[in-house]
């Protein structure tokens, strides 16, 4: 099965200090959208390697207002939803 990944568009941060990096910072990125079914995740769980910086796969509509999601996280989901 063919899966198409849609581009959203560049990103660019002004990064304070972190875990995983000590000093301010600047990051750049591409922003992909995909569409996987459900039955995809534990797939994509047992592969995965970004385990410290991702906690789990969830889909948003199943976790907003239940469960924290990182600012960041939201901004990018307001940036998909005004592109469709």
């Amino acid at each position: 099965m063919r899966k198409r990944f849609e581009y959203f568009g560049l990103v660019h941060y002004n990064m304070a200090p972190s875990y995983f990096n000590k000093e301010w910072h600047e990051e750049y990125g591409a922003l992909y959208g995909l569409t996987v079914p459900e039955s995809s995740f534990a797939e994509i769980e047992s592969s995965r390697i970004d385990r410290d910086e991702i906690e789990r796969l969830a889909f948003y509509d199943d976790i907003k207002g239940k469960e924290y999601v990182a600012q960041i996280d939201e901004y990018l989901l307001t940036c998909v939803k005004n592109k469709g």
